[in-house]
């Protein structure tokens, strides 16, 4: 019997190897444990469903005049905004993250992945930062919610972030997560 399940195992994993990237794991399968890395980061999360047809500006106060801001205005965006000020983003989701999206009911199931692709002026990469919803556990007073986020210049931060964290909170109502539901800018 033991010996029947060593050569099961051994056959699993050799078909495993031999399929390689032929089968690759998508980060929407795995997102329950889903190790985000610094090497994988900015790249992992193009497999899953692209929620914004086109980027969305993110600093409503800025994007709302109708001219070009003074560097003064952008200097004062930045100071209030922070990392959200001059940019545009898309946001990418796991099928788990979607659903809850559109049913918006109750809290995001574990497993759920948002993934916001921060872009600069003239759509490059200036960062990705997500959240990943952990088994109940994983931080309880902030919704189970792990965090990241890599610069496209370099530096990797994730786990219970404190500037994620303290944001987030603002949206503790629906579960921790921002637009919800999807807006009409938003629907395919």
């Amino acid at each position: 019997m033991a010996l029947n399940m060593k050569i099961a195992g051994f056959r699993i994993l050799l078909s495993l190897t031999l399929l390689g990237p032929a089968c690759p794991i998508r980060a929407e399968d795995q997102a329950d444990t889903l190790a985000i890395t610094e090497q994988t980061a900015l790249s992992f999360y193009k497999s899953l469903e692209l929620l914004t047809p086109s980027p969305l500006v993110v600093s409503a106060r800025l994007a709302g005049q109708c001219m070009t801001p003074t560097a003064a205005q952008l200097a004062a965006d930045e100071q209030q905004f922070g990392p959200h000020s001059d940019a545009f983003i898309n946001l990418y989701v796991n099928a788990l993250a979607k659903r809850a999206i559109e049913q918006d009911e109750g809290p995001f199931p574990t497993g759920a992945l948002i993934v916001k692709e921060k872009l600069k002026r003239g759509d490059s990469l200036n960062g990705v930062g997500g959240m990943v919803k952990r088994a109940p556990g994983f931080d309880p007073a902030n919704g189970d919610w792990e965090y990241f986020y890599a610069g496209q210049s370099g530096g990797f931060a994730s786990g219970r972030l404190s500037n994620c964290v303290s944001c987030h909170a603002q949206a503790k109502s629906k579960d921790y997560v921002f637009s919800r539901p999807i807006d009409a800018r938003i629907h395919h």
